[in-house]
């Protein structure tokens, strides 16, 4: 299971995704808990224009390292 975040000026938000597949989309800050608490995410990517401090607070009590998407990221 891998998690994509969107970080963004106005809001958040998640995607849990399967052998390549969509597998819930989450866009409500308050259901961000619940989110986490249904997968065991293998893979973490985050973009971030924005801040989100609760979310990166559940991270990080989660154990959660994701890779940073930016353009200082060397892609193939």
């Amino acid at each position: 299971m891998n998690l994509v975040i969107d970080i963004g000026n106005s809001g958040t938000k998640l995607a849990a995704f399967q052998r390549g597949k969509l597998v819930e989309l989450c866009s409500v800050s308050n259901s961000f808990e619940a989110f986490f608490s249904k997968y065991s995410f293998k893979h973490t990517i985050v973009s971030k224009t924005g801040e989100n401090k609760e979310l990166e607070v559940l991270l990080f009590e989660r154990g959660i390292v994701p890779l940073a998407l930016s353009h200082h990221l060397k892609l193939p």
